[in-house]
């Protein structure tokens, strides 16, 4: 493979996993190619027993299947690959995606969409798509609920735990955890999938539509 192919697939790769949210399992914070470098968190930020607590959303943990998440969560619609969302998506024959329509949120002026998503039947991602409005507001809440970020941006901060990353992507309007072993594995296929038909999987979202947010703090 060429260096030029090489650095086209990474980029590629690079805006895909701002969108999707899986920087727990990159490793290290990946900004889409407009955002502003990460800056360091302050050494005092480090991952506390509060980003331990992030084990799901709700009473629906990180690793349900589908029918264990409908009963912790029964307000949960299917949501199809052809329908847009803030944060970016895929297409895969391992991805299943759900929403919950209008869940508040203690905290949030405004009730929120929160978009659930599935690898291979297991629950792996929640993104909480919140009015621009209450960007203040969700931020405090999710500083309050798990501490001083881990790395990232005052907009663009980031927790990462042991087993699970949580993300906000502020000025899009949405923030979202993950589950990090299921993120590998989410991430193994992606990338096995770029190199064969490079372009192919990611589904852009709608640059016009407010972003969602990754996931509501268990309450």
């Amino acid at each position: 493979m060429s260096n030029a192919r090489r650095v086209r697939l990474g980029t590629r790769a690079s805006l895909f996993l701002a969108a999707a949210v899986l920087t727990a399992a990159a490793g290290g914070s990946v900004a889409p190619a407009s955002a502003t470098p990460a800056a360091s968190a302050p050494a005092a930020a480090a991952a506390g027993p509060s980003v331990a607590l992030l084990t799901g959303f709700g009473d629906a943990k990180f690793g349900s299947t589908i029918e264990e998440a409908r009963k912790a969560l029964p307000a949960m619609e299917p949501l199809s690959h052809d329908i847009k969302m803030p944060s970016a998506h895929f297409s895969s024959p391992h991805l299943e995606r759900f929403v919950l329509r209008k869940h508040v949120v203690a905290g949030l002026a405004s009730p929120v969409d929160v978009e659930l998503r599935f690898w291979e039947g297991k629950l792996w991602a929640f993104l909480v798509y919140f009015e621009k409005t209450d960007l203040d507001a969700a931020l405090k809440l999710l500083e309050k609920t798990y501490g001083p970020r881990t790395t990232g941006t005052e907009v663009q901060p980031i927790w990462r735990g042991e087993k699970a990353t949580l993300q906000a992507m502020g000025k899009a309007g949405w923030y979202g955890a993950t589950d990090n072993a299921i993120s590998e594995k989410a991430r193994e296929w992606f990338f096995a999938e770029l190199k064969r038909n490079p372009g192919a999987v990611l589904t852009p979202s709608a640059a016009t539509t407010p972003a969602p947010a990754a996931s509501a703090p268990p309450k």
